[in-house]
């Protein structure tokens, strides 16, 4: 049986019980009087909040291979579409993709370490959205685009898509600790005091 996709998998998710409930609450202030007209906004934004303030459930074992399988799989075909691709592209997606490796690699070394572990299933969860989801739907929509739509806009969207996405590979590397670096400068400040001048 396959995998659940990632709507799936999000509409049993926690997070989506938890909006749910607040969007049924919005609709029952509504049916209280104590909201007009403007309840689908309330019951939208109670979702909204109830589905942020929830944190991310644990990822099920095996999810961190399935995200470097999705991450390989991304790598693949834009190797596979390179000539359809504008120029510069893939060489961007694949910097997106080593620094989502990397980040793969350090919270793989938080797992195993002391390290601080509190929010490596939600950044987990951020990488397995961009492989699995967001840059395949890029991919997706730039390459079966129509004969007759603008190549240039289409290109230029596209360009676009990847920069959202690198603004936010770019914070994960930079949150996710370096734990081996961060032990190496460790170690230097104690030889320092152990061995001043």
């Amino acid at each position: 049986m396959s995998e659940p996709g990632p709507v799936r998998r999000y509409l049993a998710s926690r997070k989506n019980a938890v909006g749910m409930v607040g969007a049924i609450a919005g609709g029952a202030l509504h049916i209280a009087g104590l909201v007009g007209d403007v309840w689908p906004v309330v019951a939208a934004a109670l979702y909204g909040a109830g589905a942020l303030l929830t944190p991310a459930e644990p990822p099920e074992p095996g999810y961190a291979a399935t995200v470097r399988a999705d991450l390989e799989a991304a790598r693949s075909r834009v190797g596979r579409s390179r000539a359809k691709l504008p120029s510069g592209v893939p060489a961007a997606i694949e910097r997106m993709l080593t620094g989502l490796a990397l980040v793969l690699d350090r919270l793989d070394v938080l797992a195993g370490s002391a390290g601080d572990m509190a929010k490596a299933p939600e950044r987990l969860a951020i990488v397995g959205e961009i492989v699995s989801t967001s840059l395949p739907a890029c991919l997706d929509t730039y390459l079966t685009r129509p004969p007759s739509s603008s190549a240039q806009r289409a290109a230029a969207a596209l360009v676009q898509q990847l920069d959202v996405i690198a603004r936010a590979v770019d914070r994960l590397v930079h949150e996710v600790p370096d734990v081996h670096a961060d032990s190496a400068e460790s170690l230097t400040e104690q030889l320092r005091r152990q061995y001043p001048g």
